[in-house]
């Protein structure tokens, strides 16, 4: 028996969900059903301020997708890190009892969030206590179950701005694919001894909970 498209099941119709769902996206003047937040308004921001008290560069997974620790992270992103961010101590160096301390409230819920609801980051604002910092990379991998496809670096010192005498701080506008969800793993790079306070301007998020629940009122009513 052919298998059947479960979306023929509303309506006795064989438009899929999709196209419905895409249908009334076009008449409330949506761009796409689901999403949370307007990009163009980029008002929406998470803040993150990190710490790095110890004496070597350390790399810190701030939003490690669905992997939950630092050996799931290399084995399957194929990213090195030495600790998942947590608000407080994540990492405690073995040889000095030297840390590495995030603030970052409820960061733990927003870890979550990022995870099982797709978002875009629409830009960065970065400041740090010394300009070195700017030459660590922050980086973003993807990976699903059968393979990691590598990770790309946003390097903040390219983005320096000559014209400011202010070395530490940069402003990151042009992000377009900059995505988080639970195939993505962010890391940060921290130099010996410095801070970075670090503020993700939110873009659109696709909440498919919300969009299953559109598609659903707009389907069969209210």
């Amino acid at each position: 028996m052919a298998k059947g498209n479960l979306s023929d099941r509303f309506n006795g119709s064989a438009i899929s969900l999709r196209q419905k769902a895409n249908r009334i996206c076009k008449m409330s003047g949506d761009s796409v059903l689901g999403l949370i937040f307007d990009e163009n308004l980029k008002n929406d921001t998470v803040r993150v301020q990190f710490k790095n008290n110890t004496t070597k560069p350390r790399r810190i997974a701030l939003f490690p997708g669905c992997l939950s620790t630092p050996e799931k992270i290399k084995a399957i992103a194929g990213m090195t890190v030495d600790a998942i961010a947590k608000e407080g101590v994540c990492f405690t160096d073995s040889e000095d009892s030297k840390t590495v301390e995030v603030t970052c409230p409820n960061l733990d819920f927003i870890q979550d969030e990022m995870e099982n609801v797709p978002m875009r980051i629409a830009g960065l604002q970065l400041a740090t206590d010394n300009e070195a910092q700017f030459f660590e990379p922050i980086e973003v991998g993807e990976f699903n179950m059968l393979r990691n496809f590598g990770s790309d670096a946003i390097k903040p010192s390219t983005y320096l701005d000559p014209s400011n005498s202010n070395k530490t701080l940069v402003l990151i506008n042009d992000l377009k694919h900059f995505q988080l969800d639970r195939h993505h793993v962010l890391v940060v790079s921290l130099a010996p001894g410095r801070t970075l306070d670090m503020s993700m301007t939110l873009g659109a998020a696709l909440n498919l909970g919300q969009l299953l629940d559109d598609a659903a009122h707009a389907i069969i009513g209210d």
